[in-house]
């Protein structure tokens, strides 16, 4: 094994918990939704000096020889008693993390073992497999993915670009005001690639005096067709580079969107694109250029571009979150003419400066923060917002424990004209996660009823009737992550993962959950009271719940919960399925077959409206009275209107 972290690991209802306790402060971790050649799952975190990546699991690395290597040279013999070091030839690049050397040093390929290393009951996770830090000398502070489906190198689909079937590529943001592109190959390094500090990573630094002068909160990541701006010029620089004919034009190129709190928000659009080389494709630092340098009115704090434009022929649209709690879409590629009136003059002559769609914002809550004030309406606090359903809705989590979605009347598909600068505040879908604290004041009175007399109870009611409410007067923290389930389809299924006051919840088919829950033409009520999957006995240690992602290569369950990984502060844990061989034999043959999520769901909504028969009774009760190892809680996850 190459690395010394060894996890803590438990089992709780049927789930592998593995707690690594790393040597760093994590700022952000995102796990790489393709997996490496040999299986292995690829963490990408964030720390105080730089990026360290993980490659956990699959087909470990074969032992080093203990041969002396062939890129060594025996040292010559003495002469007058001096003595010479070994040499070593591919050593030879200064600064080998720098992107802009065009010689490339050799970099030895790994070679792996044939199969996974058998199942030790001592140590039921994954080893990790080979780590790699890239520096810095700079704290990252995000990290933006590209949006790739989760797939295998060899599932890759043929219409995305062919340099990330082979290559993992990340934008960070860092503390230094750079905004900083990284590539590397999927495949774990070798030991000497390692040793040698060079695994054939790729380094693009954006950044300067003109650029980002404040600490950069938010980044995003995606790719479109290669539109040049000016012809000429392009194929001059081309001509200059001498290793790309005039005939070969670049097909793809990378947008990043970033943006930082200086004066009252400051938004980059960059553009890098993807030459042709001859060992494939290389991105061109030479080329990157600001496409969008726009101040703002009040500083964001999160971005992401649709993904519509990668299966669609739709426009690029930025998802913006800003800190007076509005959702904005913003649009990089047109002019406010060409929006609103794409048939005048004007719309054709202006040239494209970027235009603000429309925007979103939630609903109202009434609070009384003190004993001398009177009740007062806030404006709920939107946590985290994305994109789902192909880009035509938006899903937000708000302070309150809120989860609405948002729909878009034909914003991004073209017809924006009809709702530029309009604010919509209708949510189509709206409803509460519960959460350990706040459940009492959302249900109110009728709860509190039933709560026996103690001194801490007393205690809590003192206080809701000086002030009101017992409830939480900070932030929750929480966020949404949203997983396309399909390679290819354009109308693939989403699976909407939701983190809120340390607790994980999941939804497995976004489009089955739309589906039941917005009326149809009909009129029809939707059904309500679905129930969402949740982690159950999430053990984080005292630490706090700062992200949670998807693990790829494991497949993705029609319902119930994937594997995860879920971000703490100095620990990364991951959540995966009991492996089989870690079961008694005796116990295996006593656990009853898996009853069915959905079959629970609708029996549990007819509950909730009286209409449950007595066949469904049974089945409520032998799923509460079952066998122990396939036992769940009593009580279960309601999301409601």
């Amino acid at each position: 094994m190459t690395s010394n972290l060894q996890p803590r690991v438990s089992i709780r209802q049927a789930r592998l918990h593995a707690s690594y306790d790393l040597p760093h402060r994590l700022n952000c971790a995102k796990a790489y939704p393709v997996s490496a050649p040999n299986g292995s799952q690829i963490i990408f975190y964030g720390h105080g000096t730089g990026l360290r990546i993980i490659w956990r699991g699959g087909r470990p690395l074969k032992k080093p020889s203990k041969s002396p290597s062939r890129h060594r040279v025996s040292p010559p013999p003495k002469v007058n008693g001096a003595s010479q070091d070994v040499i070593v030839i591919d050593s030879d690049d200064e600064e080998p993390q720098h992107s802009s050397k065009k010689h490339k040093p050799h970099v030895e390929q790994a070679e792996f073992e044939q199969e996974e290393e058998e199942y030790d009951h001592t140590r039921p996770s994954p080893p990790i497999v080979q780590t790699y830090d890239i520096r810095f000398g700079s704290e990252v502070l995000e990290i933006a993915l590209p949006p790739v489906p989760p797939c295998s190198p060899s599932q890759f689909p043929e219409h995305l670009p062919e340099y990330l079937s082979n290559k993992a590529l990340i934008a960070v943001a860092c503390a230094d005001c750079f905004v900083r592109l990284v590539s590397i190959p999927l495949a774990p390094p070798s030991h000497s690639a390692k040793a040698e500090q060079y695994i054939g990573q790729q380094t693009l630094s954006i950044g300067g005096p003109l650029q980002h002068q404040g600490n950069i909160n938010c980044i995003s990541l995606t790719w479109t067709n290669y539109e040049s701006d000016d012809s000429e010029d392009d194929e001059e620089d081309m001509e200059a580079e001498g290793n790309v004919s005039r005939s070969q034009q670049p097909r793809w190129q990378f947008l990043i969107a970033s943006h930082s709190a200086q004066y009252s928000g400051s938004l980059l659009i960059h553009k890098v694109p993807l030459l042709p080389d001859k060992d494939g494709e290389i991105l061109a630092e030479e080329r990157i250029s600001t496409i969008r340098n726009q101040y703002l009115k009040c500083p964001l704090s999160s971005l992401a571009f649709s993904e519509s434009h990668i299966h669609l022929d739709a426009p690029v649209i930025l998802l913006t979150l800003d800190r007076k709690e509005s959702v904005k879409l913003y649009n990089p590629f047109v002019s406010p003419a060409a929006v609103t009136h794409p048939n005048s003059r004007r719309a054709v002559e202006d040239e494209p400066s970027g235009a603000w769609l429309t925007s979103f914002i939630p609903g109202f809550l009434a609070t009384r923060p003190s004993s001398s004030s009177p009740d007062i309406a806030h404006k709920k606090r939107v946590i985290d917002t994305q994109w789902v359903l192909n880009a035509t809705a938006i899903i937000s989590l708000l302070s309150d424990g809120e989860l609405g979605i948002w729909h878009i009347n034909n914003t991004s598909s073209g017809s924006a004209r009809t709702v530029i600068g309009a604010v919509n505040a209708q949510l189509a879908i709206s409803g509460y996660l519960p959460s350990p604290g706040d459940s009492e004041t959302r249900t109110g009175a009728k709860t509190r009823g039933l709560t026996p007399a103690t001194p801490n109870t007393r205690k809590t009611r003192t206080a809701d009737f000086l002030t009101g409410s017992s409830g939480k007067t900070g932030i929750v923290p929480g966020g949404i992550r949203v997983i396309p389930l399909s390679t290819s389809d354009p109308e693939s299924d989403e699976r909407v993962l939701i983190w809120y006051d340390n607790q994980v919840y999941a939804i497995p088919s976004f489009k089955t959950y739309w589906q039941r829950h917005v009326p149809n033409q009909g009129g029809k009520t939707p059904v309500r009271g679905a129930t969402l999957p949740k982690v159950e006995d999430l053990e984080l240690q005292g630490e706090r719940c700062n992200g949670v992602e998807h693990l790829p290569g494991t497949g993705i369950p029609p319902t119930g919960l994937p594997e995860l990984l879920i971000v703490g502060e100095h620990r990364l844990t991951f959540v995966t399925k009991e492996p089989e061989a870690s079961r008694p034999a005796s116990s295996q043959a006593l656990v009853p077959a898996a009853r069915d999520v959905e079959m629970d769901d609708a029996d549990q909504t007819l509950l909730e409206r009286e209409e449950l028969d007595l066949g469904g009774v049974n089945r409520l009760l032998d799923g509460m009275g079952g066998n122990a190892a396939d036992q769940r809680p009593p009580r279960r996850v309601g999301f409601a209107h």
